[in-house]
Parts: C-alpha cells; sequence; structure tokens
C-alpha cells in the first residue's frame, strides 16, 4: 500500500517547485525506504495521468455538447419560409440543416403550409355558396311573389352548407392528413429497414413532409399539382437518401415498393375474381 505521508510530502515538494530527485534524497536522509518512495513516485505520476485522460474526455464531452447545440441552432434558423424554399430549390441543403430535428418540427411545418390551400379553398367555398345564393334568389325572384323569407332560407343553407364544407377541410388538412402522413411514414419506414437505411423514423416523415411540399401548397391547381408531384417524388427521394445514409436509387425503390405492392395485390386479387367466375 503507498504511504500517503511520502506522497503529500511528494506532493508539496513539487507544488513548491523542487525536483524528485532532491525530495527522495530528503525522504531517504529522512528514514523512509526507497521502496515506499518510488512506489508514492509512481502513484503520483499513474494518477497524473489518469487526471490529464480525465481532462481530456471533459473537453471532448463538452466539445459534443457544443457542436450539438450549433448543429440544434443551426436547425433552428431554418425557418419555416426557408424550409419552403429550399423544399423547392435546395433540398441538398434543406435535409443537412434538418437533419438534427425531431418529429414536431415537419408536424408544425406540414400545418403551416396546409395554410394556404386551407384558406384558397375555403375562399373558393364561400365565393361558390355566395354565387349560388345569387342564382337562387334571382330565378325565385322571377317566378314567386313574396319569396323573402324562403330566400332567406336557402341562403342560411347555402352558407351553411360552405361552413360545412370549410368545417371538414380543416378537420382533413390539419387532422387527417397528419395522422395518414405519420401512418405512411411508418410503413415507408420498414420498407427503409429492408433496404438498410439507418435513420430514425423522424427521418422518413421530414422526407415525406418536406419532399411533399410543393404538392400540398398547390393541391387546388390540378394540372399544376400532377407536374409538381413528380418533383415532390424527386425530393423525398433526395431526403430519404439523405436521412438513412443509402443510395438514391435504393431510396427510389424505398418509394416505389409500396405502391408496386398494392398493384400486385390488386392484379392478383383482380385475376383471382376472374378465374373463380
Amino acid at each position: 500500500m503507498v504511504n500517503q505521508d511520502i506522497v503529500k510530502y511528494l506532493l508539496e515538494g513539487k507544488g513548491r517547485g523542487f525536483e524528485s530527485d532532491l525530495l527522495k534524497q530528503k525522504l531517504l536522509e529522512g528514514g523512509f525506504s526507497e521502496k515506499d518512495i518510488n512506489d508514492a513516485l509512481s502513484y503520483i505520476q499513474i494518477t497524473k495521468k489518469d487526471k490529464e485522460i480525465d481532462l481530456k474526455k471533459t473537453d471532448s464531452s463538452l466539445k459534443d455538447i457544443i457542436e450539438k447545440k450549433e448543429e440544434k441552432l443551426e436547425s433552428t434558423k431554418a425557418g419555416l419560409f426557408w424550409k419552403i424554399g429550399k423544399s423547392m430549390f435546395g433540398p441538398t441543403e434543406l435535409f443537412e440543416k434538418t437533419k438534427n430535428e425531431g418529429i414536431f418540427a415537419p408536424l408544425k411545418y406540414l400545418w403551416f403550409i396546409s395554410l394556404l390551400p386551407f384558406f384558397v379553398l375555403s375562399i373558393v367555398i364561400l365565393i361558390f355558396a355566395s354565387a349560388l345564393s345569387l342564382f337562387i334568389n334571382d330565378n325565385l325572384s322571377q317566378y314567386i311573389s313574396g319569396t323573402a323569407s324562403l330566400n332567406n332560407l336557402l341562403n342560411l343553407a347555402s352558407y351553411s352548407l360552405a361552413g360545412v364544407i370549410i368545417s371538414l377541410t380543416f378537420i382533413f388538412l390539419f387532422l387527417i392528413n397528419p395522422i395518414i402522413v405519420f401512418i405512411y411514414s411508418g410503413i415507408l419506414h420498414l420498407i427503409v429497414k429492408i433496404y438498410r437505411g439507418r435513420g430514425s423514423y423522424a427521418g422518413t416523415v421530414k422526407s415525406i413532409v418536406y419532399g411533399y411540399t410543393p404538392s400540398i401548397l398547390l393541391i387546388f391547381v390540378p394540372i399544376v399539382n400532377f407536374a409538381l408531384g413528380i418533383w415532390s417524388l424527386i425530393i423525398s427521394v433526395w431526403g430519404i437518401s439523405a436521412n438513412h445514409e443509402i443510395s438514391k436509387l435504393r431510396a427510389f425503390l424505398v418509394i416505389i415498393t409500396l405502391p408496386l405492392i398494392i398493384l400486385i395485390v390488386i392484379l392478383v386479387l383482380t385475376l383471382l375474381k376472374l378465374y373463380s367466375a
């Protein structure tokens, strides 16, 4: 066992600036054995190395914490409008900056980009309800006199129907659609694992939500939406590749595997039905 008195003497001496050889000589003169002195010196040296290692580990841990905070800050800087722009024209930078995001960030983004189609569709529905109300009023006034109360009732019915349709649109865009996205992402994530993807479920959600930004924003424009749907597919492939560290070919296979499975099942069921008939 190391003599703690010798250790204490050596540490105090070193703290005052004396060399180990001089301190060892003084201890020998004081009657301490050379073996005990050497053991104490070795003990001090080993303890010093352990402290240096712990310090390096601490520095490394601190560096990791700082890097993670910086990454989180960079992710925070990626605002909603910035993401919309990058989803259209810079998917590589988009998926790089959002790599450390969790589930809530893409969900909040999905709600945000759903606002535009919701407001546009709501305005269209209200305009249609107003036009329908005017049409009914004009036609009734031509053939029936004293129809004010009936007109009011029909006006109320038109706008009530518009309110119901707007409410259903809201429920679909902000409640049902996110649920569909999460379920679809879950199925897609299982397929990703088959293709040896290494990312998380959140990475799959981000690939789908950010990838299909163009289609969601212009969902109310059929012809344009079809063209943007192809671009959305390409961005999603990009996202799967980036978030799961697989090639773009395998990411493309991930995207088309589920539709292919569904198509094969439909064909098999159709053939079985034809055969049984």
